[in-house]
């Protein structure tokens, strides 16, 4: 039951995304949530750095079996990584209402846990990589995001 209405929660949020984010324009900006931007720039910044990773721009490659799930080109991988850049902004927003936190040690637990799951850190940058398109470096704050989007679900169904 509460795993059912936990999981309609975090899609509604997820759908109010696109909606959320493309409410405004301005210039130089990706994005506009609220009055936050995400400019081109840091959007660019981020795709280079992810397509600088071999094992990101392998997994773009075409035939890949993992392409599609990275956007399947150039600038789907920047839809995607748009969209990503976007969920960390709404996430805040709504953690910063809901007086939501995550520690670093809840971020390192569930880094263990995942690192548990694939059999080691190589692995898991590895499955990061392919199935999601994020290096190394930028790992940790997609774990933060996804322990906070647990910790809201959690929060909003409570």
């Amino acid at each position: 039951m509460w795993g059912a209405r936990r999981a309609a929660v975090t899609a509604l949020a997820v759908a109010a995304i696109p909606v959320l984010a493309g409410c405004d324009t301005s210039p130089d900006a990706a994005a506009v949530i609220g009055g936050d931007r995400i400019s081109i720039s840091d959007l660019q910044s981020q795709v280079n750095a992810a397509l600088a990773d071999p094992q990101i721009a392998g997994a773009l490659a075409p035939g890949s079996q993992f392409a599609s799930a990275l956007g399947s080109n150039r600038p789907g991988f920047v839809r995607v990584t748009l969209s990503r850049m976007i969920t960390h902004q709404l996430l805040g927003k709504l953690a910063a209402q809901h007086h939501v936190t995550v520690t670093n040690k809840e971020v390192s637990d569930q880094i263990a846990n995942f690192v548990q799951q694939a059999g080691s850190l190589a692995s898991l940058r590895q499955q990061a990589a392919e199935g999601v398109g994020v290096t190394a470096a930028q790992l940790p704050g997609l774990i933060r995001d996804t322990v906070l989007q647990k910790k809201l679900s959690d929060a909003l169904v409570a």
